[in-house]
């Protein structure tokens, strides 16, 4: 299952687990988008479906992912929002609703992938898409910043809940070449590659590397971590 679904990222990551025979569920807000994802998919002949999902709809989220029948072996939680504006200026509205999105769509969904997961003797994973922006800061986005710094925290405590029979790991990236920033490249954009040491922006099929490894058995002793995709620019 891949919240956000109709996104670059999240449809480059469904390119990768198509590829390595995996049946996804695609979840989002954008129905032409969502019909695009998944018809690319379908046309290469991967078991794919499409879903509208609020996911800061508690009882929607539930019940899609009690729809999955035969279970659920990896959640990759792409869902968010990405607005600008500076503190001073923003309202309360806007505010909660990126952290609506943001974070506590993060806990409806988690939640319930994580509760379908732990009672499977083969468990699962969980993939929280982060941000760059958690760990160093960005102006104009106070509010998306606290989102993803909180959902860091918040997938290190459910890492340590739903061990050992769950992983729970996030994907930090950097500045990915995708729709959610493409206004703020013309304004950001030489800023921000001056501050990457790898000289470019980043791909979506990057990011969706990483999270395919994390996904896997390739990364099965790797709990609570964070991985940064961001060439560089931010290192800890």
């Amino acid at each position: 299952m891949i919240t956000g679904g109709a996104g670059d990222i999240a449809r480059a990551a469904a390119r990768r687990f198509a590829e390595e025979g995996a049946r996804l569920l695609l979840a989002d807000t954008d129905a032409k988008g969502l019909d695009a994802a998944c018809a690319e998919l379908q046309a290469k002949g991967a078991g794919a479906e499409g879903r509208l999902l609020d996911v800061t709809d508690v009882g929607a989220v539930e019940a899609a992912v009690e729809s999955l029948r035969g279970g659920l072996d990896v959640l990759v939680h792409c869902a968010g929002i990405y607005r600008h504006r500076l503190v001073a200026e923003m309202t309360e509205q806007e505010w909660d609703e990126t952290l609506a999105v943001n974070l506590k769509g993060a806990f409806a969904v988690c939640r319930a992938a994580g509760r379908a997961m732990a009672t499977r003797e083969r468990g699962g994973a969980i993939v929280n898409l982060a941000s760059v922006s958690a760990q160093r800061g960005s102006a104009l986005h106070a509010h998306y910043c606290a989102s993803k710094a909180g959902l860091v925290g918040f997938g290190r405590a459910l890492a340590l809940e739903l061990a050992p029979r769950v992983r729970v790991n996030a994907v930090a990236p950097g500045i990915i070449e995708s729709r959610m920033i493409a206004d703020m490249l013309p304004v950001r954009g030489e800023e921000w590659k001056r501050q990457i040491p790898l000289a470019r922006y980043g791909r979506p099929e990057d990011v969706a590397e990483a999270i395919l490894f994390l996904a896997g058995d390739r990364a099965s002793y790797v709990n609570g971590a964070v991985l940064n995709v961001n060439g560089g620019m931010w290192m800890d």
